[in-house]
Parts: structure tokens; sequence; C-alpha cells
């Protein structure tokens, strides 16, 4: 406490101390700062769009979309079955990782919500050995070049 009321001394005295030397400098030493260069536009951060990103397909966009619909009318409907074969019939079509992790951790959700969490933890340990093997197979392809 005591080193904290010692801060607090310290710091209010520049500040009281620091405004009076402000106020006196002249406006000719003020003019003679240089100016702050401005490198970016000032709203970047919202002008930054996930298009930008290397690699980006909108096509994948679409995919989610058109998942997050049908997972949603299913829901409402109640039809989880339908939507356990789509999530299915997703991974055995495709081989994108991004689509598959997505479908795999979906898929282990309605597992969990039928009260089978044997198959939703069987389910999310087959997506995490395919992410491990997918891995292993791109730090290699990195590698082999290197060794070349």
């Amino acid at each position: 406490m005591k080193y904290l009321t010692s801060i607090l001394t310290v710091s209010t005295a520049l500040l009281f101390l620091g405004a009076g030397s402000t106020a006196s400098a002249s406006p000719m030493a003020m003019s003679s700062m240089p100016a702050i260069p401005q490198t970016c536009h000032p709203n970047w951060h919202k002008r930054w769009h996930h298009s930008m990103r290397p690699g980006f397909n909108p096509l994948m966009g679409a995919v989610f979309a058109d998942l997050r619909a049908i997972r949603k009318l299913s829901m409402l409907s109640g039809d989880r079955a339908e939507l356990v074969a789509t999530y299915q019939h997703i991974l055995a079509s495709t081989q994108n990782p991004i689509l598959r992790n997505y479908a795999y951790l979906h898929l282990a959700r309605l597992q969990l919500h039928v009260s089978n969490s044997h198959a939703a933890l069987a389910t999310l340990r087959k997506s995490l050995d395919e992410n491990l093997v997918l891995l292993n197979k791109r730090r290699q392809d990195r590698q082999a070049p290197a060794a070349k």
C-alpha cells in the first residue's frame, strides 16, 4: 500500500510539473516537430475481409452457408437423422480438411445430443487422426525440397 501511495504521489507531481512546461512551450518549438506520417488507411481494420486471405475460395463460403441452412431446417423440423446423413455424405465425398473438420465436429455434436458420447468421442478421434496424418504429410512435403 505504501508503494502504491508513493507511485501516485510521484505521478501526480510529474503531471503538474509536465502541464506547466508544455503550456510554456513556444509555438515555434511545437511546429518544428515532425508530423506523424499516415502509412495506411485509418479504418484498415474495417476494410480487411476474409476474401483478401491467400488461398481464399469463395465456393467454400457457399458450401458452409448451405450446410448452416440445412442444419437450421433439420433442427427446426426435428429430423436429426437427415442431418447425420448429410454430414456422412460430406465425409464420403470430399477431401477438403476444413470441410471435413466442420462435418466431424457437427456430427459429434449430434451424436452427443442423443446421449451417444462414445460415438461422439470416436468421431472426434477419427477427425484428429486424419488431421495428424495430413499435418505429417505436409511437414514431409516441406522438408523434402530442403533435403534435395
